[in-house]
């Protein structure tokens, strides 16, 4: 593809699409395509499947990120490459990328057995389908990107994507990509998390460099408890507070291992500079932000779906045009109402755009219109047929 002329006007396209609780984000920069998660099985075969196919000549995926080890985040992904379709390269850090000690042996019978007991569970069209993890990883992602070929982390040498192995990647001549997240120590820690739960089964269980730990890894941090966030507050008790009452709320940070994990990451394109945090921590954001030396994007996606758990202090720092919220508000209260008062409470000259992909208790409360003209935003509902263009 040929580079863009100079002058010449850039839409980039964010495509929101509905993954209920989860991420799906479709990115495209004249015709380049970054997708960033894929939500559950059903967001592919419901939307992302038809932008796919029917919006260009090709149905190509330039970059694929998978974020972190989540359901709500790699489901789509699973069918994604299930389904054959053409991915230049993938960014998902799996087992074999963390930081770790191993040992250099094939795994003993016993231990074999203890992998084969992690089960993957995947929503399909038509019912639940589940294998056992086994020689083949049975549904594990990590499994279908090797079947297909995919470059994996290769903006990385094959290592692990964080801000230790790769700062910036040029996607193309017009296209950067800033990683802001995760650190290596994250990583070490979601490596102890498995470490700890092998040890549990088994104590003298080692991790070997056996590719089998891929899958089984994947299918222990999909039912980790770690990753069942609890709730935070009531929408019903938010509803009695004021903007400036709720603003000033905070939360206990989130301190999930896999939620510190994520891949985080700025895209810029001719001056554009749209965020996406994936459900990424915010002290690890709040860092990056201060050495790249950036305060205001084109576009923010909220982290983890707008959990105030992730943004107590973040909008005390940076700020932008549009703020992606991805969620249909299911669980956890998602997205919090002080992390939305944080955002619009703050004195503007332009209007901040606030975009969900689902009417939910939140999104009715905020669209309200003496609050709009009162706190200077407008609210946006978009969906797989109207897509966010940035101009």
């Amino acid at each position: 593809m040929s580079a863009i002329q100079r002058g010449e006007i850039i839409n980039v396209i964010v495509y929101m699409l509905p993954a209920k609780s989860g991420d799906c984000l479709l990115v495209d920069v004249n015709g380049r395509r970054i997708l960033i998660d894929g939500g559950y099985c059903s967001t592919y075969h419901d939307s992302l499947k038809n932008i796919i196919h029917n919006s260009c000549n090709e149905p190509k995926i330039d970059l694929v990120v998978v974020s972190h080890i989540d359901r709500d985040h790699i489901e789509g992904i699973i069918e994604l490459l299930r389904n054959k379709v053409t991915v230049g390269q993938v960014w998902f850090n799996s087992y074999i990328h963390l930081p770790k000690k191993t040992a250099s042996r094939d795994l003993t019978s016993d231990e074999t057995d203890i992998l084969r007991g992690y089960v993957m569970p995947l929503v399909r069209k038509g019912g639940i389908s589940e294998e056992e993890i086994s020689g083949v990883h049975g549904m594990a992602l990590s499994f279908y990107i090797l079947d297909n070929g995919i470059d994996w982390n290769s903006a990385a040498n094959g290592k692990s994507i964080c801000i230790e192995n790769v700062t910036q990647f040029r996607l193309d001549e017009d296209i950067e990509i800033t990683i802001l997240s995760p650190a290596e120590e994250q990583l070490s820690k979601l490596a102890r998390a498995w470490a700890n739960e092998l040890q549990s089964k088994k104590w003298s269980f080692e991790l070997t460099d056996d590719d089998r730990f891929n899958g089984a890894m994947e299918a222990f941090l999909l039912s980790s408890t770690d990753i069942r966030d609890v709730s935070e507050s009531e929408i019903s008790h938010c509803l009695g507070l004021t903007i400036p009452e709720l603003a000033k709320q905070t939360a206990q940070p989130d301190r999930s291992v896999t939620n510190a994990s994520s891949i985080s990451f700025m895209i810029n394109t001719q001056g554009k500079k749209l965020l996406f945090l994936a459900d990424a921590h915010e002290d690890i954001i709040l860092k990056s932000v201060d050495i790249l030396g950036v305060n205001f994007f084109d576009a923010i996606k909220l982290s983890h779906h707008g959990s105030l758990k992730n943004a107590s202090k973040l909008f005390e720092k940076i700020d932008g045009e549009y703020f992606l919220i991805s969620t249909d508000g299911s669980k956890h209260d998602h997205p919090h109402m002080a992390t939305i008062a944080k955002i619009i409470s703050r004195p503007s000259k332009f209007t901040r755009k606030l975009v969900f992909n689902y009417p939910h208790k939140t999104y009715e409360f905020f669209n309200d219109k003496a609050l709009m003209e009162e706190y200077n935003y407008s609210v946006e509902l978009t969906s797989a047929t109207a897509p966010i263009v940035i101009t």
